[in-house]
This record gives structure tokens, C-alpha cells and sequence, in this order.
């Protein structure tokens, strides 16, 4: 029997999986990878390019449809296609917080029309609305998002179902996370902690900005606390944006072998530093803060070894009225740089293409019940390409990106990348190309997790 006519056939390129490069052929029919056998429709040379799978970014901040000033469905997921994620994972803070299963689907269909990627949906879980925990789980949010702090102050409404200020209530929020078998990603910071350091000036000395004093000690404190509430609730946790080496060693010694107790990253925790955020000023003001310049190489290792188990952008936009505010905002919008800043690391030697491949795409996949759809590209996988010229890189220059809130990618501006993306396939529908959004909005869909 002939084989049968593939869609698409991307010949002669370097194919990246989580543990080879393989020179050969991709093809792709009905969205998805299969055997590439046959004559195809559309053929594609892939002659000296390098095909990745794409990137799950499992932490951005959209926050549409309530906050559409700050990012778009559409704006975001074209930053997105534009630095190669094909699915974002998109965290519950809104206007109104996603915090039950109305606000879920009345996010997705705002979503279902303007994204040109997919989509999955956490759920916001905290000490407040823990009898929608059960049902958001039910309607398909692929884990759930709390705060070891207080709402921030004015915000309120954003950070409804979204925190565990104490113990007790993340105590709660660990139990009832863990009846689902969900994913509890907690952004763990000490409020006591802070507070200490804000309010007595004999701290100042151990922080670099005194108007943002949040010292290391701030999220470890948080974190071994998460650890061992987790433990005794068999909550599975993600511990977000883990910004420092010693906080990477502290969850690693403390976790139990039979624990599921993931840790998340962000690329800029890797490039950037306590001198960048004090040139940058409130553009270089985030949450946790850049750390130690000392620090970034052992970041770096940390992720080329496998401790760090995912990459989220904390893609966290605002207007610039807002980021040069009295009170600045915290937040990066940097979402399209991970994939070539990631590429950079691999021209330096320091990565391998496979170690992007592995966690940044293949491991969160699986973690997130998203895997074999999502996450790779062996054959019966979502055909989501992404096709990168290595000898081509550039620097970065903000104004060039999608993202609404430029002004918050300074920390990159003028930095050498280590390739240029050429294409982004969605599912086997060319969404980006040569520096061109090339899908209709809506194409992106909503991603939910394995039965």
C-alpha cells in the first residue's frame, strides 16, 4: 500500500530530541509528526537549520481579557510564537483572578479568539476559595498557582483564590491541591521577612536596592517551608521562579526521593544580576530580584545538569505610566527571548541542544500531563516546530519585539543571541516566519491535560 501524502516535509535538517541531534527528515500530516515517507504537499528545506520542538513556558502573565491594557491573548502569544513556545502555560492573575470554573472558561473563550499558540489554563488556589479547587480541576486547568504571601496591596481583586499568607493556610491549600493530583506551583516569599528587612535599616546592607529588599533569605525561608508542608500533605509542587544557587541546593537536599517537588526557573535568573537591576532602575525590578553576578554561572549549571526540571518566563507585562509609577510594579515582559538567550548559552558551550529540548520542553510536558502531545517531536507528537538558523544571531533590540510592555525586556537590550528563529509551526500551521506573525488569531487552542 502507498504511503499516504503528508501535509508537510521539512528535509535535510538537524532534528532535536531530548537525548540525540539527528540529521534527517520531518513529516508532518493532520498537525502531527509521523514517519516521513512519501510524497508531501509542501515541502520545506531545512538545509542548515536545526529543528527544535517548542517550548512550553510554563509561567507567563497575560492576565486578559481583565487587564488587556497591560498584554493581549494576541499580543502575548505573538511574543510567543516569535520566540518559539508553542504552548504557554498561562498563570490565574486577572481581573478577576481565575478562580473558579466560570472565570476559567470565560478566559478561555477570550483566548480561543485572539491566540495564535495554545494555551493551557492554571487555577488559582488559596486559602479563600477552596471549595473550587475540586471543580476547576474537573474542568481542565493543568495544576494550580498560590502565593505564600499577602495579596499585593491595590490588587486585591487579581489576587482573589491566590494566596496562603501563613501556614495554616498553605497547609490547606497543600491538601487540597493534593486530592486532585495536580501541580501546585507556589511562588514562595516570607512576608515576615520582608517586612524585617523593609522596616529596620540595619538590613539595608544586605540588599542592593534599598527601595527592593528582598534578600535570598526571603524565598528560601518560603520555600523550606513549602517543601515540608508538601511532604506531609503529598501535595506535588513546582516551586516557582527559583532565582538563586542556594535555593536550588536547599530544595534539592531537602526533598524527599519519592517526593514530587519540581523546580522552575527563569532565564533571567541566569543572564542578569544585582548591578543590571540597579542600571535598569524599575525596568529591572521584578520579584524575586536579580541576584549576585557569582550566582549565574551556577544557575546556569544547575539547568545544564538537569536540577532545574522547567523554564518559565514569568512574562509579567505592564505600561510603562505603570512601571515608572511612585510604586513600580514587578515584572520582566521577556517571554520571546528564552529560546535565543537559551541558544546563546549553547554557542558559548555551556548548553547542548538537547538540554533545551529536555527541559524546556520534553520534562514540563510530561510533568503537566501534557506529554507525548506536547513536548517533543517524535512521531504521534503535536507537529509544533520550530526551526532556528545557528549561524545567524543578532542583537537583541527591544523595540523589534511583540510583547505591548518593550520597555520591560531592557535587561536584553543590545545582548548577542545564539541564532535566529525562522519559523514557528503550531500543530503544522506556519504561525511565525522571518520575523512575521503568519497565523490569523484564533488558531491557538486550549491545551488540557491527559485524562
Amino acid at each position: 500500500m502507498a504511503a499516504k501524502t503528508l501535509d508537510i516535509m521539512i528535509q535535510n535538517v538537524d532534528i532535536v530530541y531530548s537525548d540525540k541531534v539527528v540529521r534527517g527528515n520531518l513529516g508532518i500530516r493532520d498537525g502531527k509528526i509521523v514517519p516521513a515517507t512519501g510524497e508531501a504537499r509542501e515541502v520545506i528545506d531545512g538545509t542548515g537549520l536545526t529543528a527544535l520542538p517548542g517550548l512550553l513556558d510554563t509561567h507567563v502573565h497575560i492576565r486578559a481579557p481583565g487587564i488587556n491594557h497591560r498584554e493581549t491573548f494576541y499580543s502575548g502569544t505573538c511574543a510567543a510564537a516569535a520566540g518559539g513556545i508553542t504552548t504557554v502555560c498561562e498563570m490565574p492573575v486577572s481581573r478577576p483572578a481565575t478562580s473558579t470554573v466560570e472565570l476559567l472558561e470565560e478566559r478561555s473563550a477570550a483566548m480561543e479568539k485572539e491566540a495564535v499558540v495554545d494555551v493551557a489554563f492554571y487555577g488559582a488556589a488559596g486559602y479563600d476559595n477552596l471549595k473550587d479547587v475540586g471543580p476547576l480541576a474537573k474542568a481542565g486547568v493543568i495544576g494550580f498557582k498560590t502565593f505564600s504571601q499577602r495579596a499585593v496591596p491595590g490588587r486585591e481583586n487579581e489576587f482573589y483564590g491566590l494566596t496562603a499568607p501563613d501556614s495554616g493556610a498553605l497547609y490547606r491549600v497543600c491538601e487540597e491541591v493534593a486530592r486532585t493530583g495536580k501541580i501546585l506551583a507556589v511562588h514562595a516569599e516570607s512576608d515576615p521577612l520582608i517586612d524585617l528587612v523593609n522596616s529596620d535599616p540595619h538590613y539595608q546592607k544586605y540588599v542592593a536596592a534599598p527601595y527592593y529588599a528582598r534578600p535570598a533569605i526571603v524565598e528560601m525561608d518560603a520555600i523550606a517551608r513549602s517543601v515540608v508542608i508538601a511532604a506531609d500533605t503529598g501535595a506535588r509542587i513546582s516551586l516557582c521562579h527559583t532565582s538563586n544557587p542556594r535555593a536550588v541546593e536547599l530544595i534539592l537536599g531537602m526533598r524527599r526521593p519519592e517526593q514530587e517537588v519540581y523546580i522552575e526557573s527563569c532565564v533571567h535568573y541566569f543572564e542578569g544580576s544585582t548591578e543590571d537591576a540597579l542600571r535598569l532602575g524599575p525596568w529591572g525590578k521584578l520579584k524575586p530580584p536579580l541576584r549576585e553576578a557569582d550566582g549565574l554561572p551556577q544557575m546556569r549549571r544547575h539547568f545544564a545538569v538537569g536540577h532545574i526540571d522547567m523554564l518559565g518566563s514569568d512574562h509579567a507585562p505592564f505600561t510603562r505610566e505603570e512601571k515608572l509609577a511612585e510604586k513600580t510594579p514587578d515584572g520582566l515582559a521577556t517571554m520571546e527571548l528564552t529560546l535565543p538567550m537559551l541558544l546563546y548559552r549553547v554557542k558559548t558551550g555551556e548548553f547542548w541542544l538537547e538540554q533545551i529540548a529536555a527541559y524546556a520542553s520534553e520534562r514540563p510536558a510530561r510533568i503537566f500531563g501534557l506529554y507525548p502531545h506536547k513536548g517533543s517531536l517524535r512521531v504521534g507528537a503535536d507537529a509544533d516546530v520550530v526551526l532556528v538558523d545557528l549561524n545567524r544571531t543578532y542583537a537583541v533590540e527591544v523595540d523589534n519585539l511583540f510583547t505591548q510592555a518593550k520597555d520591560s525586556a531592557r535587561l536584553y537590550q543590545g545582548r548577542e543571541t545564539g541564532g535566529t528563529i525562522m519559523r514557528t509551526m503550531v500543530r503544522g500551521k506556519t504561525i511565525y516566519e522571518d520575523g512575521r506573525i503568519a497565523a490569523e488569531p484564533g488558531w491557538g487552542t486550549r491545551v488540557r491535560p491527559n485524562p
